[in-house]
């Protein structure tokens, strides 16, 4: 028997081996009663062993997503101060953050301004510990950028209260002003790597906007910014810069 033939029948023998599995697979029966043993998931069946897996929501976890995750469900509507003919379109950057203004969890979205359509956005914020530290102070952040120019808008700081309950529901209706906010000259707080500023819903709380590339409650931990040249850093989370991207591209 030459090599080609002999390559030629052990293909085949994979082949059917293959038909074989599949066969297995589409005969194989699943019981009813354990399409409930992954509680708030949903099982899957993986590989030729057809082991059960569980595919969990935000809020549960575990092997059969049997425990409840400690998160910040966060409901966001916005509108936006502007003429009629207004078609402005926003990045808007939402973390978690702590009282050391360490990035627990991010998303982001994009908001289009128009009266005809307000959309709502629901978003899930995951704590990056289990169970959350419970002698620190958690803030929801919300950072909007012009997403044509990607000059930068306005922020809003939204406190977590009640962090004995073990799912914080926070439903808010934000309207983005005409104009950006102006930077504070007199500034209470010092940095080197950043711009002072006030939240549009709370002008007596200042904080940094930390140049591309640092980070901190003062701007003064420096991190390696892997985001394109037209886009913007935001900072960093699990080892892996936080961009914003312009309106035409996408991570």
């Amino acid at each position: 028997m030459s090599d080609l033939e002999a390559s030629s029948e052990q293909s085949n023998s994979l082949i059917k081996l293959t038909g074989n599995q599949e066969n297995t697979i589409l005969n194989k029966q699943f019981p009813i009663d354990r399409t409930d043993i992954c509680n708030r998931g949903i099982g899957i069946y993986v590989g030729i062993s057809m082991t059960m897996h569980c595919l969990c929501p935000p809020s549960y976890y575990g092997d059969r997503c049997q425990f409840q995750s400690q998160l910040v469900s966060l409901i966001l509507q916005f509108s936006r101060m502007c003429e009629t003919n207004c078609q402005e379109a926003f990045g808007i950057i939402i973390t978690l953050i702590d009282q050391d203004n360490f990035i627990h969890d991010h998303e982001e979205i994009t908001y289009t301004a128009t009266y005809k359509y307000e959309n709502k956005f629901f978003i899930y914020l995951l704590y990056k510990l289990r169970p959350r530290d419970m002698t620190k102070t958690y803030n929801i952040r919300i950072d909007a950028y012009n997403n044509i120019n990607m000059s930068y808008h306005v922020s809003w700081i939204l406190p977590v209260k009640f962090l004995f309950l073990p799912v914080n529901r926070i439903s808010i209706y934000l309207t983005i002003p005409v104009y950006a906010i102006s930077y504070v000259n007199n500034c209470s707080i010092y940095c080197d790597h950043g711009q002072c500023l006030t939240y549009v819903n709370n002008r007596n709380q200042y904080f940094y906007h930390c140049d591309s590339g640092w980070s901190d409650i003062n701007c003064t931990v420096s991190y390696k910014c892997d985001c394109s040249l037209d886009s913007i850093c935001l900072g960093h989370t699990n080892n892996q810069s936080i961009c914003l991207c312009s309106l035409r591209k996408y991570e």
